[in-house]
């Protein structure tokens, strides 16, 4: 069995010179950032940003009701401004809605982008009825007509806040 190597062994060092800061410390500071720059944080957070905006699909990922096994498939949604709407192609009777349901963690995956949610469901006429009015809007109503054979009698809304965990 070899022996691991760390990977900075066969740099030679001066004894004067301090050793290289951690990893954390490193992340740490960057986050820590009051100076105007941006911090590796804000920039994931505008890459995320930037990719609701110029995406038609996304990537999520739920926790089955019954197997507790983590399930990603891909959706459409709109979002506006701090806010994500799903519609579930099916309704109620769309199976990833059921899981939500269960467990209301959704995890978005945009890229290499990864976020964690809390999901809500609407259920209210007028609430549902909006949401599929901005999924017209953004998809064209004869694309929403043809892919979405409904019933539209649900909605998922996202508050882009991520959960803490």
């Amino acid at each position: 069995m070899r022996k691991k190597v760390p990977l900075d062994f066969w740099i030679k060092r001066d004894s004067a010179e301090p050793r290289r800061k951690s990893v954390r410390a490193r992340l740490s500071a960057l986050t820590e950032r009051r100076d105007g720059e941006q911090s590796e944080e804000m920039m994931a957070e505008d890459r995320f940003a930037r990719g609701l905006k110029n995406r038609r699909q996304i990537a999520i990922t739920v926790v089955g009701r019954r197997t507790g096994r983590r399930i990603t498939l891909p959706v459409w949604f709109v979002s506006q401004e701090d806010m994500l709407w799903l519609l579930p192609v099916h309704g109620s009777k769309t199976q990833w809605y059921r899981n939500l349901l269960a467990n209301p963690t959704v995890t978005i995956k945009i890229e290499k982008e990864r976020r964690t949610f809390r999901a809500s469901a609407l259920k209210g006429a007028s609430s549902v009825r909006q949401v599929v009015r901005r999924f017209r809007d953004k998809y064209a109503p004869e694309t929403i007509t043809r892919l979405y054979p409904g019933p539209l009698n649900v909605a998922v809304k996202v508050k882009l806040q991520q959960v803490g965990f």
